[in-house]
């Protein structure tokens, strides 16, 4: 078997995603045995991006190897796109009104200043 037939073989064609079903490293992405090395099975399918570019999944998962699916971005705004997609501050609070613009959480930005007024008043 070659090394493309081996690959494709970890591959399964849905009607959107091609997704990988063998071994991914500890970000989630693709592995993949080449005959010589393990590498990142998406640079070994689509060659490596160019310095300064990130592979971006449209479709949000990690481990779909569809070329389609996947575009070249620069790392400024591939940072861009991902905070564009978060809709919840790492406490679970959702970011609504001038929260959604600026991504600061209000609710939890409220909570400190409470935490620090009650500080301040036991020191006093």
């Amino acid at each position: 078997m070659t090394t493309e037939e081996r690959f494709w073989s970890k591959v399964e064609i849905g009607e959107t995603c091609w997704l990988w079903t063998a071994g991914c490293n500890t970000y989630g992405y693709p592995m993949f045995w080449d005959g010589v090395a393990t590498v990142q099975a998406i640079p070994w399918l689509l060659g490596h991006p160019a310095p300064g570019e990130h592979r971006h999944h449209l479709c949000k998962n990690k481990r779909c190897v569809r070329p389609d699916h996947l575009r070249a971005v620069f790392s400024a705004q591939h940072v861009r796109i991902h905070a564009a997609e978060r809709k919840t501050c790492p406490h679970g609070h959702l970011y609504s009104g001038r929260n959604a613009r600026q991504r600061v959480c209000q609710t939890c930005m409220n909570e400190s200043t409470r935490r620090w007024r009650r500080r301040k008043k036991v020191i006093s």
